[in-house]
């Protein structure tokens, strides 16, 4: 059969199972790229309600159009930052109408959950994550909410209240099952359920919250969120046994009752989440179990086998191309090997995003037979554009810092002309010859020299420590680890006005090698400041 005979019977076969297939093309320009996302946008902007809602469907409903006003205002944000202007402003950003009325539905359905946060209602979960996604990506903390329960409140403390709700809704050993530990389901509590489309959104509503800006608002994830989330993570992953379907390393639905529906779409939630709590891919064995599911099932098309309504590849479905650009983008994945190759995979999802949009500006419907959020023009729309240009916050990796390692309780002498030594602590996941230290600011304040040893054990937990005492005076621990010394009086300038004997936690940033990602690190440790004479 020659190429033009195959192509026409791939498209009869594909018509006869209900799948819309463009024509083959090659890779998608930036120019193409740019016209899709301003022609998208444009349909969108036609789309919004009066109240500022953008309808799932035709009728309005609660449980589905909180969460896809927040995805369109999400794409409608991240445009204006794209081009350089403030998302609010009406004579410098043509959509600035569209994201204050987004977020202002929004803000009308929220509601204040004392003392538990600030929640969506409806289906509460999503709702929330979605919603704290959108508000923590507006690019502006200070700015006064002017309708609903929150008004006069600003932007961060309405954030700040969804984060706490998401943990508050994080399932918890406490309840009967300990399947579900780490993950959430629709609304809380949710006791013995716990599923991949709730998790993946509330931890995208986390990690939008947590990204420095102007991604997001900088919260602080609770490190006991992340704990747990971490071991949900291993619930829900496939192990890798060579199974039926060849699920090994890809996410199921939901692991208490077994809903295995693994796919490209939940196994790129479970990459995100394994980054945000600080998986490494170059290191860690199930990350790559996750990737090597999605190459094995790269070309992949139709309906997922147990769960006809959701696709099993990434190739007919827009909302499994987000979930999997969100997961690859945001561990730094560009490549993957597929048959034997190495191939890029943004190319060749963008191809299929720009050959497939409508003249209007939406999208296609790939697969008629696959309804989970493709039957929805609107999310099939922000999903695209999304993708196409890789809207997904940048990740901090916690890593262990020791001010005067095997010192505990560690003091700084604001007086001092000398230096404090500083160590960023090497682990069996870590390994700090990643890390750049021309990058490294401790209090804001660079290091004049650096070198590696052991010399210390991370004390745990990494981030939120509390108290003098949040530390150890433990020695080596077989970890190579990175030494940095740091100008006192330069140090003791940066803290400012403080007291003697006054505890300070003392937070570190910086950035791995670029050949590494260059993926910004925090980290964090605690001092009693001493002055001279006392």
């Amino acid at each position: 059969m020659n190429a033009r005979s195959w192509w026409r019977t791939t498209l009869w076969l594909a018509f006869a199972a209900g799948i819309v297939v463009a024509q083959p093309a090659t890779a998608a320009t930036p120019e193409q790229i740019e016209a899709a996302v301003a022609n998208g946008l444009g349909w969108l902007a036609t789309q919004q309600q009066g109240d500022g809602s953008w309808l799932y469907s035709g009728s309005p409903s609660c449980y589905t159009d909180i969460a896809t006003t927040a995805i369109v205002v999400l794409k409608f944000e991240e445009r204006a930052k794209e081009l350089g202007v403030d998302p609010f402003d009406p004579e410098g950003y043509e959509y600035a109408s569209n994201v204050t009325n987004g977020l202002n539905y929004i803000f009308a359905n929220a509601v204040d959950d004392p003392p538990n946060g600030v929640k969506l209602p409806c289906y509460e979960t999503y709702n929330t994550g979605a919603a704290l996604m959108a508000v923590s990506a507006s690019n502006a903390p200070t700015r006064l909410i002017t309708t609903g329960p929150l008004a006069g409140s600003t932007y961060e403390s309405a954030a700040s209240g969804m984060l706490s709700w998401l943990g508050y809704a994080q399932n918890t050993a406490e309840g009967f099952a300990a399947c579900d530990v780490g993950g959430w389901g629709y609304n809380a509590p949710s006791d013995g359920w716990s599923d991949q489309s709730n998790s993946g959104y509330a931890t995208l509503g986390l990690g939008f919250a947590a990204a420095p800006a102007p991604a997001g608002f900088e919260l602080a994830i609770p490190v006991d969120v992340l704990s747990r989330l971490s071991l949900y993570i291993d619930n829900v992953q496939d192990p890798v046994d060579g199974d039926t379907y060849s699920y090994d390393g890809g996410s199921w639905y939901e692991p208490c009752n077994m809903y295995k529906w693994v796919n490209i779409l939940k196994t790129g939630n479970l990459l995100y989440e394994m980054g945000l709590v600080g998986d490494d891919p170059a290191t860690s064995p199930r990350v790559q179990d996750a990737i090597a599911y999605i190459e094995a099932h790269w070309n992949d098309t139709g309906q997922q086998p147990e769960f006809p309504s959701t696709s099993l590849g990434w190739k007919d479905a827009y909302q499994a191309m987000f979930a999997m650009m969100k997961g690859l983008e945001s561990l730094g994945i560009e490549t993957l090997t597929v048959g034997g190759s190495d191939i890029d995979w943004f190319d060749e999802v963008s191809d299929v995003i720009v050959a497939n949009q409508a003249g209007d500006g939406s999208m296609d419907r790939l697969n008629a037979l696959i309804s989970e959020g493709e039957d929805s023009a609107i999310l099939r729309t922000a999903w695209a554009l999304l993708t196409l240009e890789r809207v997904v916050p940048q990740f901090n990796v916690p890593v262990p810092v020791d001010i005067h390692p095997t010192s505990c309780p560690n003091p700084i002498n604001v007086g001092s002309k000398g230096l404090t030594p500083v160590a960023i602590l090497g682990t069996e996941s870590f390994d700090v010859t990643t890390v750049d230290p021309a990058t490294v600011l401790l209090q804001g304040v660079a290091p004049i020299r650096w070198a590696n040893e052991d010399v210390a054990t991370p004390y745990e937990p990494l981030l939120g420590k509390e108290g003098a005492y949040a530390c150890n005076e433990l020695g080596g621990d077989g970890f190579l680890d990175l030494t940095l010394k740091f100008e006192t009086p330069m140090l003791a300038a940066a803290f400012g006005d403080v007291s003697d004997r006054e505890v300070l936690i003392v937070p570190l940033t910086g950035n791995l090698k670029e050949e590494f990602g260059g993926t910004p690190i925090v980290g964090e440790d605690v001092v009693i400041i001493l002055k001279k004479g006392k």
